[in-house]
């Protein structure tokens, strides 16, 4: 699990694949980051603009690593990717994916 440390940046790299398996870029690619433990949304779902590819870095910026709760020594956050591969969001070509990380309460460093 990617562990970053508070107001710091970070890149989540995703890779997109089609049903046969083959990498394939997607026609639009959101997402969205919320906190696990609280279910605060941290980010509101954000378009990924410019050319999208098969591989992408998806950029989670200071404020989306800042802490909710300064008594916790960890946050798990999750990031939502929404994914759709030709243009209509009300068919099976929708696709999302999850993936989680930790941000790191520096108070907590010895």
């Amino acid at each position: 699990m990617i562990v970053v440390n508070e107001r710091n940046r970070a890149v989540l790299h995703a890779s997109f694949y089609n049903l046969a398996g083959v990498l394939t870029a997607p026609f639009t690619l959101e997402y969205r980051i919320d906190d696990k433990d609280s279910g605060q949304q941290i980010r509101e779902w954000t378009p990924i603009g410019g050319t999208l590819t098969a591989e992408m870095d998806i950029p989670l910026t200071s404020l989306d690593n800042a802490m909710v709760d300064p008594q916790r020594p960890f946050e798990r956050r999750i990031v939502t990717l929404r994914a759709d591969y030709d243009g209509d969001t009300s068919d099976e070509t929708l696709a999302t994916a999850d993936y989680e990380y930790q941000v790191r309460n520096l108070r907590f460093l010895e």
